[in-house]
C-alpha cells in the first residue's frame, strides 16, 4: 500500500488544467483551498507561486495587509502521483517541493505540499485575486 498525502494544486494540475490528467484519479478534499504568504505570477504557459520575502509578508501571512491568496484545489495522492509531479515540475530545479500550511474552504489549516518557482519573476504578470483558474 502506497502513502497518501496532500497535494495543494493551484495551476495547471488543477482541474480543467492541461496537467491536470497527471493526478489520475486522485481524489479532490477541497475545491477552494488557499495558501497564504505567497504570489502568483503568469509565466505564459503555466503559473508561478513564489513565497513572499519575509519582510514583505509581515506578520502572520493570513493577517499582511499586501498578501492576497493563492486558490487552488487540495487533493490526496499517493508517493507514486508525487514522484511523476516531481519529475514534471522539474523538482528541485525549477520548481521546490515544499510542505506549507493550507486554509480550506471550511477554515480548517492543513500540511499540503505546494511547488515555489525557484527562478525570477521580474518580467511576469501577477495574477489577479492569486486565482489561475480563469486561465485553465
Amino acid at each position: 500500500m502506497t502513502n497518501q498525502q496532500r497535494f495543494f494544486a493551484y495551476g495547471t494540475f488543477r482541474e480543467g488544467g492541461s496537467d491536470h490528467a497527471l493526478l489520475g484519479s486522485a481524489p479532490i478534499l477541497d475545491e477552494d483551498s488557499k495558501l497564504f504568504g505567497g504570489r502568483l505570477y503568469d509565466l505564459g504557459p503555466y503559473p508561478a507561486a513564489k513565497p513572499l520575502p519575509k519582510a514583505e509578508a509581515g506578520q502572520p501571512a493570513e493577517e499582511s495587509k499586501d498578501n492576497e491568496p493563492i486558490h487552488g484545489e487540495l487533493y490526496e495522492i499517493s508517493d507514486d502521483i508525487l514522484k511523476k509531479l516531481d519529475a514534471h515540475e522539474d523538482h528541485p530545479y525549477l520548481y521546490q517541493r515544499k510542505q506549507e500550511d493550507i486554509v480550506t474552504s471550511g477554515g480548517k489549516t492543513v500540511k499540503a505540499w505546494v511547488y515555489w518557482y525557484k527562478h525570477s519573476t521580474e518580467h511576469a504578470k501577477i495574477v489577479a485575486n492569486g486565482d489561475y483558474k480563469p486561465f485553465l
